[in-house]
């Protein structure tokens, strides 16, 4: 399923992509929930994700605090703070992280998580690491979560294991309400 689904977005030309990516994180800003939140945990993409460089340029431009994940050994992700200017490193599995910043504080959050697939129902397929399930079990209750994807990645059903988990809300570039837990 993983490479199934791969497939799908590679297949996706660049222009459609783009679009496709604004028309998300424009989507995403619109959400009460992130108009509420204080902070808001991004990432950044790797070349098949979706690009929320504009959420996360939006969060810092209105005040709000932007954590970026961190992978450790172990599997685990940590958050930390990042802000405009500060430096950001390839970790260990190619993705840019924050060198510092502060730990996440958990107050009213929106947690931005990338997948490899989402179910209608929004159960999450990713790399096949677990640390995004570990993360959403650690956060649950901080806030809002949102699965970020093309609609070429939502089916109608994944298979799941023990450690999966859910999101609140998946946002694609085409239905942007009707994914709810």
């Amino acid at each position: 399923m993983r490479l199934t689904i791969a497939e799908s977005v590679q297949s996706l030309d660049p222009k459609t992509r783009l679009e496709a990516d604004a028309t998300i994180c424009s989507a995403v800003l619109g959400m009460p929930e992130y108009r509420a939140c204080e902070q808001v945990l991004s990432y950044v993409p790797l070349k098949d994700e979706v690009d929320v460089a504009h959420i996360s340029k939006s969060a810092i431009e209105s005040g709000k605090e932007l954590y970026l994940p961190v992978a450790l050994r172990g599997r685990d992700l940590e958050y930390r703070r990042w802000r405009l200017g500060d430096a950001l490193v390839r970790g260990e599995h190619g993705v840019l992280e924050p060198t510092n910043g502060d730990p996440l504080r958990m107050t009213g959050a929106l947690m931005l998580v990338p997948g490899r697939g989402f179910s209608m129902d929004g159960w999450r397929l990713g790399r096949g690491g677990g640390y995004y399930d570990r993360a959403l079990r650690l956060l649950s209750g901080i806030g809002t979560t949102v699965g970020v994807a093309y609609q070429c990645q939502v089916v109608p059903d994944l298979p799941r294991g023990p450690g999966d988990e859910k999101v609140d809300r998946i946002v694609t570039e085409l239905a942007r309400e009707p994914y709810f837990r």
